[in-house]
């Protein structure tokens, strides 16, 4: 059961209103009825409660010289509003504070034993979302979002696998819950990305595939401006495709996924054994433009490295745009710093492999939305309590 925290999911027209002032800018009570279908009454009914808790404002521009009183325009005050992100990964998680329009204020990251269990790493995750409000001046946080890798349930509130984080059936929503007394709301971690950059990320589509590589390879759509939840267990597994017939054994126990070719440790690893990288740490976000460099250099083992990853890009990314033909794809991950040349490449590849028809109705871009996952869980508790349609 969800927690009774300190604020109640917005009602029906309350959240519509919301809904058209975030996405169509500041509008008049009678623009707003009229696009809403809802009658003079019922439009002041609705606007009164969200003007008295400051989510909305009206803005007198002056009115100029015509006949009766101007009408005075509703503008949204994301600054009144705090939800709470929250991104889970393999021995690491990271929580920051957003306003309305889910831009992250205050971030902090942790690092996090990999062999605690569920309910130990959400103790410690649960006690430093605790830290954070505590310390914050803003506005009271009225939902916690948490992006978490592995599908969820149609309620948005447990985790029902995670290959990487060795999770199974973990009640994400309502452990945290216990502990903060917050609404939360829990959902796969690359479809938060997707919906954060569709509603914040200034892209003008409606339809857009987010493509997340580090540990794994990980998708998420959001399609007609709502994420997109097929089948069974609302499950896109695009680093689960195979990729090399009869190649490595993955996590998830078949063999030759894309994650096994793709992934940041395989890429690592691949650039160590080139002697492309020291013996000691290196940056995985930088791994790409190692390689880049070396491969400019004339290194044949860099130069392969490049190719296959082009090759299986592009091929997976030539999948998503055939079956789902978004407008949009955002590569994040160790590729949103990837060298613009290799970039270059891996547009022209995708292009190249995907259905004539659809070579020219879509762009791949790096990310608009800085701190995808914390801005996703945000834009996850946003949609959950005070703009989602029912």
């Amino acid at each position: 059961m969800a927690a009774e925290g300190r604020f109640e999911r917005l009602g029906r027209n309350e959240r519509a209103v919301m809904r058209l002032v975030r996405d169509a800018g500041p509008c008049s009570r009678t623009a707003a009825a009229a696009e809403l279908g809802l009658s003079a009454t019922t439009i002041t009914k609705t606007v009164a409660p969200l003007l008295a808790r400051g989510y909305l404002t009206e803005h007198d521009t002056g009115g100029g010289a015509g006949v009766g009183r101007p009408a005075i325009p509703l503008a949204a005050v994301p600054e009144a509003v705090t939800v709470c992100g929250v991104q889970l990964g393999v021995g690491a998680a990271a929580i920051g504070l957003a306003d309305g329009r889910a831009r992250v204020r205050l971030e902090r990251s942790m690092a996090l034993d990999p062999s605690l269990d569920a309910p130990a790493v959400l103790d410690r995750v649960a006690a430093a979302v605790a830290r954070i409000l505590a310390r914050d001046g803003g506005a009271p946080c009225i939902a916690v979002g948490v992006a978490a890798p592995g599908p969820v349930d149609p309620g948005r509130r447990t985790n029902l696998m995670s290959v990487n984080l060795g999770w199974r059936d973990v009640p994400v929503a309502e452990l945290l819950e216990a502990k903060l007394g917050i609404p939360v709301h829990v959902d796969h971690n690359v479809r938060t990305m997707a919906l954060a950059e569709t509603l914040y990320g200034g892209h003008d589509v409606r339809d857009l595939a987010y493509v997340y590589v580090r540990t794994g390879v990980g998708l998420g759509l959001v399609l007609d401006r709502r994420p997109f939840y097929p089948g069974l267990h609302g499950l896109s597994e695009l680093g689960h495709l195979r990729a090399v017939e009869d190649g490595a054994a993955c996590a998830c126990g078949a063999r030759g996924c894309l994650e096994t070719v793709l992934s940041e440790p395989h890429l690592l690893g691949r650039a160590r054994d080139a002697g492309l990288l020291d013996g000691g740490g290196a940056d995985a976000r930088g791994v790409l433009t190692v390689v880049e460099s070396a491969a400019g250099s004339g290194s044949q083992a860099a130069l392969a490295i490049r190719a296959d990853v082009v090759r299986h890009l592009s091929d997976a990314l030539a999948s998503v745009v055939n079956l789902f033909n978004p407008r949009r794809i955002v590569l994040g991950g160790i590729f949103e710093a990837a060298p613009e040349p290799l970039l270059a490449d891996i547009r022209a590849a995708t292009k190249r492999v995907v259905f004539p028809f659809l070579r020219e109705e879509f762009r791949i871009d790096r990310p608009a939305v800085p701190s995808p996952g914390v801005a996703g869980g945000a834009a996850l508790a946003l949609e959950a309590v005070l703009y989602g349609s029912p």
